[in-house]
């Protein structure tokens, strides 16, 4: 088969795995490793030598939409793929052509495709929960077996006997080919939707992913979990291969990531490797030790044994910290924890993420239960307890350190659950749905306590007043309504705006109800009257999502690709915080310092409410806050530096400190008669903010070493006691001043270890500091035989014997925190 000369970068070298127009769905390696077929969302399937990352023939043209998956035949003669048109093809994978097809009887999209070992069978999946065995060379479906769920992928056993599937319904099942039975019950160890399914070479192991984020290990004997689920990811497993001895396992992730895995052991033996793309599929070579991966558009080769990236080739592209807080689906809805450290988010997932607000890393554990997308999320008052409502019809409560569920799901309602939130005191859980109806239930026991038939049409957000006395609604049917929490009895509203109200929140002194709409308005309801308060239009974009601050004076408002912050008595717009994409969700934290944000592409942010900076997320700089960052350069800022220099006294190795010039407008600080007070210059003066709170100035340091080496010999002569200048009494006025002797300025400067004893050098590695990245910033050993001298007690006389050839004076070093 011919090369087809593929695209050129600006420098004239060849791109390799270049061609498709649309997103790489499936992969596959051909029996011989020598060719790689991939399946895309521009409807074609292309062939590529896996050695040059070259197209090789044309692509193979015949669906109507995109190709969801590819497979070789066992003899590498033929290709099978499916599609989102509901069809399976099969082709000649040197022709080019199609042979067989297309195959009809599947009614979704079909998920996955494999041939049997014998290549005498074709299995299929769909998502109309139908697995499908056909004939490879007539087409005929000779078996269907019909699923609780949709089915995601299927997968035959090495010797041809059984085959696997991934069910929605979170099980594993293994079907007997010959007798169309179950071999063993389900496997049951995920708590989402399992997404994929592969055995090893021997057929001893089978392994699974889900949605749930883990991996899973069973015994195919006796379909008992062997290990798992196995955590890494931080998002739904897309795709499982083991390597060809059975060695390792390969996982990916819609968190576009990889992991090797040690099947036997569950160690993590690499990994998690991100991308900048999507990973959606995965296959192993049967004969090397490569894995090739589907990355958006193109393709890409890594070893397996490494993870060093093979072609194209060059250096992995670390991902900047701030793409790493990704959900993939759009984040509608987030929620804090009381002390600000963490917060949590959902969306259009099935899974709650959990972040930590501090630095944006995210948990490995995901509360996942649900089967539907999450449409809102709380916390309770105390932390302890999750809400979740989902498009499942039902309320899930979580308890937060274990993120498993307190009981089975609330179930009552008929239609999509909207909006949950819990009643100030904890004790009560809120919830709305489509069904027109709210539902207040019992937070302990699950129970119901009253049912509120609230509007005609489906109820799209609630809002639970401060003393938990009412509950605020609002609707598709153009309305916000407030209601007795108590009796249920409407007692103000309702409230008109022109389209669906999407958001609707208390204002924390309960006397307002904020509401956002469709129609592009945000309107305050005076509740004692009836009143529309406040109105502001933000140009007919529909708003997603209205709260208040805590302290009440602003409310923020989502709409198109803005978070704004307005001023809840006039209205007037205070910041507009842009965002990459729309925003789909956002909350103030529960000081209202900081906001969380998400967007439709899946990026959560968080944002400085006073100054709006972002601090984390895509876009902000690798820094934990701004805080952390305040603080650092403060830090610089305050560290002493000499009058001729800008570079500080103290980080310049001894040998230069004692030939810089003295400086004679400074005096010594701490003599007789010098208060606590900021040191000032001799010409009255004050000092610059950095000389004020650090140690000192470097060269008046050094003069007062000199003064004080003097003077303290001279003291030491004539009464061989320890006072004189360097008495108790005056070095309590200084940060605390050490002696540092000859041998260990020698090893600072020249790094050559003086000998001493044990003793010395265990307390020299207790008490040296490397605060600031200055090693002569260090507390003084307390050691007879070290180069270093002791610092001894008042009645201890200066200085120590120092055993050393060096002719170096004695030096006193200042930490630069007090300790």
């Amino acid at each position: 088969m011919p090369s087809i000369d593929p695209p050129l970068n600006s420098e004239g070298i060849p791109k390799l795995f270049e061609g498709h127009s649309g997103i790489v769905c499936a992969v596959a390696y051909s029996p011989d490793g020598d060719f790689i077929a991939s399946g895309s969302e521009d409807k074609t399937i292309r062939i590529w030598n896996s050695r040059t990352g070259m197209e090789v023939g044309s692509p193979l043209e015949s669906h109507d939409k995109l190709v969801s998956a590819v497979a070789f035949s066992p003899d590498g003669n033929r290709i099978v793929s499916a599609s989102e048109d509901k069809t399976l093809r099969v082709w000649d994978s040197k022709a080019h052509t199609c042979v067989l097809g297309p195959l009809e009887g599947h009614t979704e999209l079909v998920s996955s495709v494999q041939y049997s070992p014998d290549g005498q069978l074709i299995a299929s999946t769909s998502e109309d929960r139908l697995l499908r065995l056909w004939g490879a060379e007539s087409g005929e479906c000779t078996t269907a077996l019909e699923h609780p769920a949709a089915l995601s992928r299927a997968a035959f056993s090495p010797c041809g006997k059984h085959v696997a599937t991934a069910c929605d319904d979170r099980l594993v099942r293994v079907w007997d080919v010959a007798s169309q039975e179950l071999a063993y019950p389900p496997l049951a160890g995920h708590k989402s939707e399992v997404w994929v399914v592969a055995y090893s070479p021997d057929g001893r192991l089978l392994a699974s992913g889900s949605r749930d984020w883990t991996v899973c290990v069973w015994d195919t004997g006796s379909g008992q979990l062997v290990k798992g689920p196995l955590k890494g990811h931080k998002l739904a497993i897309t795709d499982l291969a083991f390597a060809s001895d059975g060695q390792l396992l390969i996982s990916a992730s819609v968190d576009r990531s990889m992991c090797a895995w040690d099947p036997t052991t569950g160690d993590c033996v690499w990994g998690p490797i991100y991308s900048a793309e999507s990973i959606r599929r995965i296959s192993v070579s049967p004969v090397a030790r490569t894995v090739v991966c589907g990355k958006d558009r193109s393709l890409c080769i890594r070893d397996i044994t490494s993870s060093a990236l093979i072609l194209p080739k060059g250096p992995d592209k670390k991902l900047p910290k701030g793409d790493l807080m990704y959900a993939c689906w759009p984040i509608t809805s987030f929620a804090w924890f009381a002390d600000g450290s963490r917060f949590v988010s959902a969306g259009e997932d099935h899974a709650v993420k959990l972040w930590n607000a501090k630095t944006g890393d995210d948990s490995l554990d995901a509360f996942s239960h649900h089967t539907g997308n999450v449409t809102s999320i709380d916390i309770s008052p105390d932390g302890s307890m999750l809400a979740s409502s989902s498009d499942d019809r039902t309320i899930c409560l979580w308890d937060t350190d274990t993120k498993t569920l307190v009981m089975d799901p609330l179930k009552g309602h008929t239609e999509e659950a909207t909006a949950v939130e819990f009643t100030p005191n904890g004790s009560n859980v809120v919830s709305a749905s489509r069904d027109g109806t709210i539902r207040v239930w019992d937070a302990q026991s699950g129970r119901i306590l009253r049912v509120i038939q609230a509007h005609d049409r489906p109820v799209r957000t609630i809002s639970v007043s401060p003393d938990g006395s009412k509950l605020a609604s609002g609707s598709e049917d153009n309305t916000v309504r407030v209601w007795d929490a108590h009796t249920g009895i409407l007692i103000a509203g309702p409230y008109d705006h022109c389209f669906s109200v999407s958001s609707v929140c208390w204002s924390p002194d309960g006397r307002y109800v904020l509401s956002g709409s469709l129609d592009g308005t945000v309107r305050v309801w005076r509740i004692s009257s009836g009143e529309e308060a406040l109105k502001v239009d933000t140009g007919g974009t529909m708003m997603r999502c209205v709260q208040y601050a805590p302290d009440g004076g602003t409310f923020l408002s989502v709409s198109g690709g803005k978070l704004r912050i307005w001023d809840a008595g006039t209205g007037e717009l205070r910041r507009s915080l842009e965002h990459e994409g729309v925003v789909s969700g956002a909350a103030f934290s529960s000081d209202g310092s900081r906001i969380a944000s998400g967007t439709e592409d899946g990026y959560a942010r968080v944002w400085k409410v006073d100054r709006g900076k972002l601090l984390l997320g895509k876009g902000s700089e690798e820094v934990e806050d701004d805080s952390a960052a305040h603080e650092a350069k403060t830090a610089a800022e305050r560290r002493p530096r000499s009058r001729n220099s800008d570079q500080s006294f103290m980080n310049l190795p001894a040998t230069l400190r004692r030939q810089r010039p003295e400086d004679s407008s400074r005096r010594p600080l701490g003599t007789q008669g010098e208060s606590s007070s900021p040191h000032r210059r001799q010409t009255g003066q004050p000092e610059p903010q950095h000389a004020r709170e650090g140690p000192g100035v470097a060269v008046a340091l050094k003069r007062i070493f000199g003064l004080a080496g003097a003077q303290r010999a001279q003291s030491e002569s004539n009464s061989g006691s320890g006072g004189g200048f360097f008495s108790t009494a005056h070095l309590s006025k200084l940060r605390r001043i050490v002696p540092v002797y000859t041998a260990k300025a020698k090893e600072r400067l020249f790094h050559v270890p003086e000998p001493r004893s044990s003793q010395d050098s265990a307390e020299d590695v207790e008490l040296e500091s490397d605060e600031e990245g200055d090693a002569n910033a260090a507390s003084a050993p307390h050691g007879g035989q070290s180069g270093l001298g002791p610092a001894s007690p008042p009645e201890h006389s200066y200085p120590p014997s120092v055993k050393s050839t060096d002719r170096v004076s004695m030096c006193f070093c200042v930490p630069w925190k007090a300790r």
